[in-house]
């Protein structure tokens, strides 16, 4: 059997970083699932009280919602890329490790995190329907 270029703690040590990454994945899915969740229950019960002439205001509600949900997944993915690169520097320095899980030293902007397709195409198509039915409902 072919001998591992990586000592035993290395590899535990990429394991822990591979665990950190999965949860920052899991949870920006998961930020995705609740604003739909919520944005959809406000659209429900708008639905249920669709005679109210104030109705519109559940969607105007609903643009907070999802503009907090997208700060949190773009952070979420942000945190994601940042220990994508010390999981990166601990494969390029295989001879010892130190278990460091600071990822904060490797830049990676909020900025560029919201501008990630996987952020704000779901987001901006969300926000386009939001002030369509706002601007609808007005009229």
């Amino acid at each position: 059997m072919a001998e591992s270029k990586y000592s035993e703690d290395v590899r535990q040590h990429l394991s822990f970083i591979q665990g950190v990454i999965s949860r920052m994945n899991s949870n920006s899915f998961s930020m995705k699932g609740w604003m739909v969740a919520i944005v959809s229950a406000l659209a429900a019960v708008y639905a249920s009280d669709s005679f109210n002439p104030c109705g519109y205001l559940y969607f105007v509600v609903a643009i907070p919602v999802v503009l907090v949900f997208c700060g949190l997944d773009a952070y979420y993915l942000k945190m994601e890329k940042q220990y994508r690169k010390l999981y990166d520097n601990v494969v390029e320095n295989t001879a010892e490790t130190d278990f460091c899980m600071d990822a904060s030293s490797f830049d990676v902007s909020f900025c560029q995190a919201l501008k990630s397709p996987s952020v704000w195409v779901l987001y901006v198509s969300v926000m386009v329907l939001l002030v369509t039915a706002i601007v609808l409902l007005t009229n």
